[in-house]
């Protein structure tokens, strides 16, 4: 049933049958996972005799080697688990790799007839959504099954056991464990992950010996995809049919790209399913002829058929989202009739499109996701082909749009011409009804309870606080009034029909003004903006004369997740936590009093607190976060709620001098030579900083999002400080990543200084 790929099948097959390590690589949707499974695992498993065990990182709360130990149990089925032999789980209980290796030479051990065991994981990116030290750990089990010899740790144990004389197993049995592992591994991985897999490179340095690259069809592999299937006889809901010469020509020349000549699978699936549906129609009206075939004429255009499936993905999309993905695809990846690549992070901050909206533009095969030259993330068309019938649905959109307008604006001349008074009643009436609508929710908007959070127990959802929840309501409401009003009464405003607008009393008014949009819910997006500016403002400052503790931690960034200024990013869309250091005199960093004033930035507003920047453990040692950008990842510990490196640690600066304080020895000679991975950030109440890796948010009072002094610990747990800082920080998604800043109040200019001031005099009386 998998046709057009024999070759792709052959030479990957031969591929992995010759070498230990394969990786297959290829963008969404050329079909990997169908070539692995309709065609190379079929033929290593009945022509090379390879015992397949497929596995998969879909599991993201576990251990990626506990998950492959679970999935391998299901393999080993009765054969005896030869570890217990030597005791493996007692003597070596946290060694996962040990167990790994020993879980494969059981299995090869049980069955001798089979030459391979061929791991194969099917979505490899997957494994990178772990935390690095898992990553790490995993590679280093791999490199275990790929090489030679045993584990050490396993090589350790089965001489003990041999010297000691116990009879634990005979020669033969020494030699069966000795011999290499009969493993092979097969890696699939969407092409732009590809660059992901330098983190295995430490511990499997050949990681990128043997690569296969999938590639869309050529013509004849094209050909074959069409013309076999369509003559297979069965239980198919179509019946057996052929392609004519021209139909076939139609269809290569439409799909061919312009660049390369070859052919996306995805839109040939498209072709071939609508020639299905054609046939299908067809046979119902020539019942019991011998032979059918499908024609150009049968085949129609094929721009249509990509206009149909551009016009479903659009119509499939929430209300809310459609206006953006046609702006996005039809005005920024089309520039003057060409397929116009973009960043994805241009998308997601600039033109504001959400992720979530482009991660399914990108599964229904619209958008394609790639590596760019900068090691980043773009996205553009799928393919040549979409461009023309894209513009095509999008002359048509808006000659509907404008053309409905043009009928309501006609209608309401012709009614004023004939006089038709009581529409114009109507509109009138309407048009008010809805001003009412909206100057009352306003309203509601400037009186409603500010920053009031529910219930914030550990392990109770968390709902951030009303306003946030309800301005999201209101907006939606405010902007479905304003479609109204304007399909409504929007074309009569700009047309000289006075006389169709009366009152109550018969008498001739003129046509109401449009509404006031200056709304209470656009104001904290507005000082949002502001902070995202001043806080670029102050990257070009420490840039341009960075201190000792800035430069020491830009000399060290490599891979870690510390940056120094001229690497910061403030993108509008990301999470943001700034910590300006106020008294760094002795920087001592305790709680007893103000030492910190905090910055939130997130959901496109700005919150405030004061609070103090903790320590972390190092032995009998402590160690702090120096100043500079850290790229953090929220995380649910067993602990509680942390945030922790986001992927290859963090630095640290050690107290060498164990003062408790930073000075300027230990910035010179105090920073840790490798970025610290298991450093935990929490966010405690209260008044003292006693925990390693504590920062403090005052139980008191905060600035909210307009800019009011809130809170006050008055006892009820609702309105303070800490809790509307955990619940507006821990409302998003797990793993979300958080640039956490950590800058001195000297660092900003003395206008921005003095703000600082204001704001926390502000906070430290709680009056506005």
């Amino acid at each position: 049933m998998f046709f057009g790929r024999d070759a792709d099948i052959r030479a990957l097959s031969a591929r992995v049958a010759l070498e230990p390590l394969v990786v297959l690589f290829g963008k969404s949707g050329y079909g990997k996972t169908s070539l692995l499974q309709a065609g190379v695992l079929p033929r290593l498993r009945d022509t090379e005799n390879h015992r397949i065990l497929e596995l998969r990182f879909n599991e993201p709360d576990k251990n990626p080697l506990d998950l492959v130990l679970e999935q391998l149990k299901t393999h080993l089925g009765a054969a005896p688990f030869l570890g217990d032999t030597l005791q493996v789980s007692e003597e070596l209980p946290d060694d996962l790799s040990a167990l790994l290796w020993c879980y494969l030479k059981s299995l090869q051990i049980a069955g001798p007839e089979t030459p391979w065991n061929t791991l194969v994981f099917d979505q490899f990116e997957e494994l990178f959504h772990f935390h690095q030290p898992h990553v790490e750990s995993f590679g280093r089990a791999l490199a275990d099954v790929l090489r030679p010899k045993p584990p050490k740790a396993i090589r350790r144990i089965i001489k003990a056991h041999h010297l000691s004389g116990a009879g634990t197993f005979t020669e033969s049995d020494l030699e069966s464990w000795l011999a290499p592992l009969n493993c092979k591994v097969l890696l699939s991985v969407r092409h732009d992950h590809l660059g992901s897999l330098d983190a295995l490179k430490p511990n499997i340095p050949y990681i990128f010996r043997h690569t296969y690259e999938l590639k869309p069809l050529n013509g004849m592999q094209a050909l074959e995809a069409l013309q076999k299937p369509a003559a297979l006889e069965g239980p198919y809901t179509s019946p057996v049919f052929t392609y004519s010469q021209g139909a076939l020509d139609k269809i290569l020349s439409s799909l061919k790209d312009k660049r390369t000549q070859r052919i996306e699978t995805f839109q040939l699936q498209l072709i071939a399913q609508h020639a299905e549906e054609a046939i299908m129609a067809k046979a119902q009206k020539q019942p019991g002829a011998a032979s059918l075939e499908l024609t150009p004429s049968d085949l129609g255009n094929p721009e249509t058929i990509f206009e149909d499936h551009y016009r479903e993905i659009i119509e499939g999309l929430p209300r809310k989202n459609r206006g953006k993905a046609r702006n996005l695809v039809e005005s920024r990846l089309i520039i003057n009739g060409n397929r116009i690549p973009l960043p994805e992070r241009l998308i997601t901050h600039q033109y504001q499109v959400p992720v979530a909206l482009l991660n399914t533009l990108v599964e229904r095969r619209l958008l394609r996701s790639q590596l760019d030259s900068t090691g980043g993330t773009s996205l553009e068309l799928s393919h040549d082909t979409l461009v023309a019938p894209i513009q095509k649905t999008a002359r048509k959109h808006r000659q509907k749009v404008l053309w409905r307008r043009l009928r309501l604006a006609g209608l309401l001349m012709l009614l004023a011409i004939v006089g038709f008074a009581s529409w114009g009643i109507v509109e009138y009436r309407e048009i008010k009804s809805l001003e009412g609508q909206i100057d009352s929710l306003n309203g509601v908007i400037r009186n409603m309870p500010r920053d009031t959070v529910t219930n914030t127990l550990v392990g109770e959802v968390t709902v951030i606080d009303s306003l946030v929840l309800l301005t999201e309501q209101q907006r939606d409401s405010l902007e479905g009034l304003r479609q109204d009003l304007d399909s409504i009464g929007g074309i009569a405003r700009g047309v000289r029909i006075d006389t169709v607008f009366i009152d109550d009393t018969g008498k001739s008014v003129t046509p109401p003004a449009p509404i006031n949009d200056n709304i209470a819910v656009k104001l904290p997006a507005q000082w949002h903006s502001e902070w995202i500016d001043k806080l670029n403002a102050l990257k070009g400052r420490v840039r341009a004369n960075p201190d000792a503790e800035y430069t020491g931690v830009a000399s060290r960034q490599g891979s870690s997740d510390s940056r120094g200024p001229s690497q910061w990013e403030f993108a509008p869309g990301d999470v943001h936590l700034v910590a300006v250091r106020i008294n760094t005199a002795r920087r001592i960093f305790d709680a007893r009093n103000p030492k910190a004033y905090f910055i939130l930035l997130a959901n496109e507003k700005v919150y405030r607190f004061l609070g103090g920047t903790g320590y972390f453990a190092d032995g009998k040692d402590l160690a702090f976060l120096p100043k500079g950008q850290h790229l953090l990842r929220k995380e649910t510990t067993e602990a509680g709620w942390a945030l922790m490196p986001y992927r290859n640690g963090v630095q640290l600066i050690r107290d060498l001098n164990s003062d408790g304080s930073l000075s300027g020895s230990d910035i010179t000679n105090g920073f840790y030579n490798s970025p610290q991975t298991d450093v935990a950030i929490r966010w405690i109440t209260g008044n003292t900083i006693d925990q390693p890796g504590q920062q403090l948010i005052f139980d008191r009072y905060y600035l909210n999002a307009f800019n009011n002094v809130v809170g006050g610990n008055d006892g009820s747990g609702t309105t303070n400080a800490f809790n509307i800082f955990g619940a507006v920080l821990w409302n998003h998604p797990e793993g979300t990543e958080v640039h956490y800043t950590v800058v001195d109040l000297s660092d900003f200019s003395e206008s921005q200084q003095e703000e600082i001031i204001r704001d926390i005099n502000r906070l430290k009386t709680g009056l506005d």
